[in-house]
């Protein structure tokens, strides 16, 4: 199929496929909030009004995520701690946080030196940033495609594409997955405890494409090739790390 290494995880019998229910609103904050703090209420949607202080607030928004993760919090142990966190909403609370839209725009002394490393450590890389570039550029160009082929379909041509949808799409899918698998590698040869990571290539390629579409399904694939390699780095770990896959 298009993910052999995921088929592989049952068929060796190390992994099962699991139901679950998402919940309401589904949107990416609350599962994250159920899934770090087991407390899903203090984000109703992806926009919604707060009557505390006489505003709208949007998911999108790294202060209004900041408030919301702090409300969520409270009270409550974080899934993360000790741990690191990559490409999120929310830190879950996270030690190390990369690439996650809670902690950003925070004050200069928000961010670790360790974080601040990580970040240095990728671009001092040549094959890691040189592999994310070339991905990046290449599903640029691969969305260039896919958007001339959607003119002329009228299943496709439902959702006006532009490039300015291309170039997020090549972000999403190619640079923000080399990055997040490079430092899953790092923090697995250090041993950090607990790991997570947002993969949002799929996401990125069905809101325009549609769930069943051709080039949505290959996103999957491409991220089950990242997740052979992990699961190689996994197993030499002197750490016993469950993976767990969540979609």
């Amino acid at each position: 199929g298009r993910m052999p290494a995921t088929s592989a995880l049952m068929g060796l019998g190390s992994h099962r496929l699991h139901r679950w229910q998402s919940g309401v609103p589904s949107n990416t904050p609350a599962v994250q909030g159920g899934l770090f703090y087991g407390n899903r209420d203090e984000v109703p949607g992806y926009r919604w009004y707060d009557r505390g202080q006489d505003r709208v607030l949007v998911s999108s928004s790294p202060s209004d995520l900041r408030e919301a993760e702090k409300a969520t919090a409270e009270g409550r142990q974080a899934l993360l701690a000790d741990g690191s966190c990559i490409n999120s909403l929310l830190s879950g609370g996270a030690a190390k946080r990369l690439l996650t839209l809670s902690v950003m725009r925070g004050t200069r002394g928000d961010r670790r030196a360790d974080e601040r490393a990580d970040f240095n450590l990728f671009w001092l890389n040549p094959w890691a940033y040189t592999s994310a570039v070339i991905s990046t550029v290449w599903e640029f160009l691969a969305a260039l495609v896919w958007m001339v082929i959607a003119r002329f379909d009228p299943r496709k041509n439902m959702i006006r594409r532009t490039l300015r949808d291309a170039a997020a799409r090549a972000v999403g899918n190619a640079f923000l997955r080399e990055t997040a698998f490079f430092w899953l590698e790092q923090d697995v040869a250090r041993g950090v405890p607990v790991i997570y990571s947002n993969f949002v290539g799929y996401d990125e390629v069905a809101h325009m494409a549609g769930p069943d579409a051709g080039e949505a399904l290959a996103t999957l694939t491409s991220f089950d090739r990242k997740l052979q390699r992990l699961r190689r780095q996994l197993q030499k770990s002197p750490m016993n790390y469950d993976l767990v896959i969540l979609a």
